[in-house]
């Protein structure tokens, strides 16, 4: 069982404190199952929002706070919520294909395709909060990232090898075996408030981070590795870390709300079973990012929001470093760019920017409705999408629905769906002997959760 540190629970001992922190326990218990389910996003490797209030209406919840994980996106936001917690379930099914084709390399005759086996995967969330007093809250968001998850039964890089050697087609998987990588992040982010004045708040939120990794399939790069034991096939391996988040909100005028937020690079501990493939031997913090929102309400039931957000892949050597060129897969490959090395091959991704809008209106007392629409740059170059094909994170443009439902004054349903656009990305002549790949994919996800106040 999770507990959360005293800290955050001897300010609150009432006579109904007991039956609060058995919810809380609950809550949290549920929503640290997260880390064993894989949680593929939509924004490079981030969820577009957390939560089924937040993704309704397509993540612009920086300056929108709608319920207790509202640190995930800024945790000034936890100032203007209820007191209360969250569960929530996101079940979210991902398509990916992807290709290589080899025709013309060596005796190679013909393209190789497979998509990912696996496509509906479990992500729970949850959140807490309690207020201290007037001008200061504390509580705790829970909720995951991910994005590097395939599972391919033909083993493209060594199909396309063993085929370019005169090999027949499925050789080179029943050589090398399946394809495929598994990477989940539960974040846990113990929150405080502090109300500047009645109309600005400012909030902070420690990132404790847990980490899980696996691959298979990839001896066909053991030539580029700086420890080819260290490369593929060593089962799970887990990692922790830890940063900040920071957050600013405030209402500048009638109806109006700004917020601002920077999350810092969340520093983990090395996966060392897979030292041999990531760059400086395992590293592989989670990015830093900074988002600014605005929450508008033209009418007393209408809300309009809308986020930037900037995500800083390029700032992590084994997301950001370059994939391998065409001498390197060659032999040509220098000692610090080996897979594991200081400055080892990686994925080739950039920062990417994300653009978030949504409307959420009241329908009825009981009844509010959600809207949005998400933009996100695929962190892709064309040009790398050869190592991508492990991670095919190219989807940009998502459009979301959402309604919440009071079943009475302290309970509350909450419901979205989420449909992010088939997108593909190929590469006409990779690094691999000259042949081209194209990585595709498409998503959809609902998300349920159950909101409950304890006023």
């Amino acid at each position: 069982m999770m507990h959360l540190p005293r800290l955050f629970i001897s300010p609150f001992r009432t006579q109904t404190d007991h039956r609060r922190r058995r919810w809380l326990q609950i809550a949290l218990a549920v929503a640290g199952i997260a880390i064993a389910s894989p949680a593929l996003a939509t924004n490079g490797y981030f969820q577009i929002g957390y939560g089924a209030k937040s993704t309704g209406m397509a993540g612009a919840a920086v300056a929108n706070p709608q319920d207790t994980l509202a640190a995930a996106a800024n945790p000034a936001g936890m100032a203007r919520v209820d007191e209360g917690f969250d569960v929530g379930l996101r079940l979210f099914s991902p398509e990916r294909e992807s290709t290589l084709d080899c025709t013309g390399v060596g005796l190679c005759t013909q393209a190789t395709s497979s998509q990912s086996d696996a496509t509906l995967f479990f992500i729970p969330d949850g959140g807490y909060l309690r207020r201290i007093n007037e001008k200061m809250t504390v509580g705790v968001s829970l909720y995951g990232n991910g994005g590097m998850n395939t599972t391919y039964d033909t083993n493209l890089y060594a199909e396309a090898g063993a085929m370019a050697m005169g090999a027949p087609p499925g050789a080179g998987t029943a050589a090398f075996g399946e394809l495929g990588v598994d990477l989940a992040q539960f974040m846990i982010t113990p929150t405080f408030t502090y109300d500047v004045n009645e109309d600005h708040s400012l909030g902070i939120s420690p990132v404790i981070a847990v980490q899980r990794f696996s691959a298979k399939g990839l001896s066909p790069f053991a030539g580029l590795s700086s420890d080819p034991t260290m490369l593929t096939n060593n089962g799970t391996d887990w990692s922790y870390g830890l940063g900040v988040r920071i957050g600013w909100l405030g209402e500048v005028a009638r109806g109006i709300k700004l917020g601002a937020t920077y999350a810092s690079k969340t520093y983990m501990t090395k996966l060392e079973e897979y030292s041999g493939l990531f760059a400086d031997g395992g590293s592989f913090d989670i990015p830093a990012n900074a988002a600014l929102g605005i929450a508008f309400e033209p009418t007393e039931k209408l809300t309009i929001a809308a986020d930037v957000q900037r995500i800083f892949y390029g700032d992590v050597d084994s997301i950001a470093n370059a994939g391998p060129t065409m001498a390197e897969i060659g032999g040509a490959v220098s000692a610090d760019r080996r897979m594991g090395a200081s400055n080892g091959i990686g994925f080739g991704w950039q920062d990417t920017w994300n653009f978030k809008l949504g409307l959420m209106y009241d329908l009825t007392k009981d009844w509010t409705l959600r809207a949005g629409y998400n933009h996100g740059e695929s962190p892709i170059p064309d040009d790398e999408v050869l190592i991508n094909i492990l991670a095919p994170g190219v989807v940009e443009d998502h459009v979301t629905l959402g309604f919440s439902y009071r079943s009475s004054k302290k309970s509350e349903w909450n419901f979205s769906y989420m449909h992010a656009f088939d997108r593909t990305q190929s590469d006409p002549s990779t690094a691999f002997f000259g042949s081209s790949a194209e990585i595709g994919m498409y998503q959809n996800a609902v998300n349920f959760s159950y909101s409950r106040t304890f006023d």
